[in-house]
């Protein structure tokens, strides 16, 4: 590469090196691009969908010069961090302690009202009853061997955050300009 951009015996002097990646490319992307910026500092990087969990808030900042993230709609990818994956599997555990009704009937409801169609998708109002119908309201959850273990599990993983020290409670972000 060097040969053909770099040097006044440049094949392509006139070209500019760009890399370009998706999902986990777009990550490794960026790890090249930030490699090579030395000795190309005219690169350019193109991440389509990065991970989230990828660069300190800082290093982010600085890459912003050369590195410009394309993040499309709600995609998951670009939002995830094993700080979001460990609140979501959190809150998804915490929900389950908190149903009242068997699997089947919460089946049984989603296919009739769901596949059926009898309510609109928007009926907000008939959402959140529904809610409220299936669920334990937060501070009535009934004492159950599920609950028992998911404590057991909370007070488990607090633990191990703990045990990881600051190092570990690092924020990391998308990298570069995010468009």
């Amino acid at each position: 590469m060097q040969r053909l951009l770099l040097g006044e015996n440049a094949e392509y002097p006139d070209y500019t090196l760009r890399i370009v990646g998706h999902s986990l490319g777009a990550g490794i992307g960026v790890i090249l691009s930030l490699m090579l910026r030395n000795t190309f500092p005219n690169l350019r990087c193109i991440c389509y969908s990065p991970p989230g969990g990828l660069l300190t808030w800082e290093l982010a900042k600085e890459c912003s010069e050369f590195v410009n993230s394309f993040v499309l709609d709600s995609d998951i990818v670009p939002r995830l961090s094993v700080d979001n994956m460990e609140r979501l599997r959190d809150e998804v555990l915490y929900l389950i302690a908190r149903v009242r009704l068997s699997k089947y009937e919460i089946a049984q409801r989603i296919f009739w009202h769901g596949v059926c169609g009898d309510v609109e998708l928007g009926d907000l109002d008939f959402l959140i009853q529904q809610n409220e119908d299936m669920l334990y309201p937060p501070d009535a959850v009934p004492d159950s061997d599920f609950l028992r273990a998911l404590q057991r599990f909370q007070a488990f993983q607090q633990g191990r955050r703990s045990s990881r020290g600051l190092a570990r409670s690092i924020s990391l972000y998308p990298p570069g300009k995010i468009t």
